[in-house]
């Protein structure tokens, strides 16, 4: 207890000696460069940027939220951090970003775009769901009603890893309910749904043993059909409000079994097996015997539809009168004509490429950083060029851009190739070579600190320029979406 007590009073000793003591010229470059960490290690409330009487810019720290609430001429911007002073919330008054870490990371795991668009609000989400993995990228936009918060519309961009099989990780595209996926195996599934009541599904798969399988499903009002193929096999069926009334089933193109069943109870009323033989002069297989088996009379019916033309020999058949014309007796085959065995290949997304372009907030916690004038002069097709390469949903970039010496300036932040791309680090240092071909402008300028408790410090600093490194916060997201 008197340990704790001990360092409660070294803290609160060290910052009564802050605002006792005369800033020297570290000091201040540490306070003008304006790092949170410097609001709380020099016990700001308040520091003002002012020309001539008149504030150019003005900076409130509120040590018990954590929050900067940084005020220009023609904007706000409102940071908050956590406790390890990590980024959380950057407002923009109708755009807020929001951020979330994973243990002690430092970089965000999740990255959360608000804005206020007409009658929605428009939420767009980046987040990277797999520590071991940080290259992979989820995500997702959803658009709600400012009105009532229902959800207009949704999609999502998603790679999923499967935890027991990687041969099962997916890469995925949804939009509302219809998704698209694409697996590691070569296997792909879709979903076109329009409503409830009407839909339709693809799934196929290509197994190691070179057998494929292939799944399609239609509903049509409270009609159901499913059609499964096993290699040469495919097996139809047919439901109608949730019960069984109908299975084919077929090998090589030949129905081989029907089942028909009651529509209101789903008993089996009547099976027809199909029995098929070679043809001796062609080769091919005929249909030579329908064995019809009723299941309400308990009756069993046999027919021989070929019968007329052919003779069974030996489990051949074999023609009973010769043609003179050599008629070719087996057409291509075909598929039987049933409903629903159609080969859909419906694409839930348009593979038209899009133009992106990408709007900007820019903020700093810095005093000497003017938001609108960073702005003004911020080059955007630098960064579109670099954005539109790597297709980038959203970022954040923080740069600690130092006005003396552009090039030592360093960069971070979340970006989808974890790489900030070099234009756009080019971009940013013209800006900081700008301000310092501009220094002059801040010859008339004071910065006034006002302390917790109210001591006041001033500096000149026009002074301090050359050794400052300005925090530079740029986030962007792209406004096709």
């Amino acid at each position: 207890m008197k340990k704790i007590s001990l360092l409660i009073l070294f803290f609160c000793t060290q910052n009564f000696v802050w605002a006792q003591k005369k800033l020297n010229t570290n000091d201040w470059v540490k306070i003008l460069s304006g790092k949170i960490e410097t609001y709380q290690a020099y016990n700001i409330k308040t520091i003002k940027l002012h020309n001539n009487g008149k504030i150019i810019k003005q900076i409130d720290y509120n040590s018990a939220t954590n929050k900067l609430t940084a005020n220009g001429e023609k904007d706000t911007v409102t940071y908050v951090f956590d406790k390890e002073n990590r980024l959380i919330n950057a407002d923009f008054s109708e755009t807020w970003y929001t951020f979330n870490y994973l243990g002690n990371n430092k970089k965000a795991n999740y990255f959360e775009l608000k804005r206020n668009e007409d009658a929605l609000q428009q939420t767009q989400t980046v987040s990277y769901p797999y520590s071991d993995k940080p290259k992979i990228e989820w995500f997702e936009v959803v658009s709600k009603s400012n009105k009532n918060g229902k959800i207009i519309s949704s999609s999502s961009e998603k790679y999923i890893i499967n935890p027991k099989d990687s041969l099962w990780n997916y890469h995925e595209t949804k939009k509302n309910q219809n998704f698209s996926r694409k697996y590691d195996n070569g296997a792909t599934s879709q979903l076109k749904y329009i409503s409830e009541k009407n839909y339709y599904s693809d799934s196929i798969y290509v197994q190691p043993n070179g057998i494929r399988f292939a799944k399609h499903e239609q509903l049509i009002d409270d009609k159901l059909y499913r059609n499964i193929s096993v290699g040469d096999s495919l097996y139809n069926y047919h439901f109608k409000a949730g019960i069984l009334n109908q299975k084919k089933v077929s090998f090589e193109d030949r129905l081989m079994s029907e089942y028909n069943y009651n529509p209101q109870t789903g008993a089996l009323l009547e099976t027809f097996t199909h029995t098929y033989y070679p043809e001796k002069e062609y080769g091919g297989l005929i249909l030579w015997k329908t064995e019809h088996q009723n299941f309400q009379n308990q009756k069993t019916e046999i027919t021989y539809p070929n019968k007329k033309k052919y003779k069974l020999k030996d489990t051949i058949l074999v023609e009973r009168k010769k043609l003179n014309l050599r008629l070719n007796l087996f057409r291509k085959r075909q598929k039987p004509l049933e409903c629903g065995t159609t080969s859909y290949s419906h694409s839930v997304h348009s593979n038209r490429k899009i133009l992106p372009y990408y709007i900007y907030n820019i903020g700093s916690t810095s005093i000497l950083a003017d938001n609108y004038y960073l702005i003004q002069n911020f080059d955007d097709y630098e960064f579109n060029d670099a954005f539109s390469e790597d297709d980038i949903h959203q970022s954040y970039i923080h740069g600690e851009i130092y006005l003396k010496d552009s090039q030592k300036s360093i960069f971070s932040g979340v970006y989808k190739t974890g790489n900030i791309p070099k234009n756009s680090q080019r971009d940013l240092n013209r800006v900081s070579r700008y301000l310092q071909r501009r220094k002059d402008k801040y010859k008339d300028f004071t910065v006034e600190i006002i302390t917790q408790d109210n001591k006041k410090f001033e500096c000149k600093p026009i002074e301090y320029l050359d050794l400052i490194h300005l925090p530079i916060d740029v986030f962007s997201y792209r406004g096709d979406y």
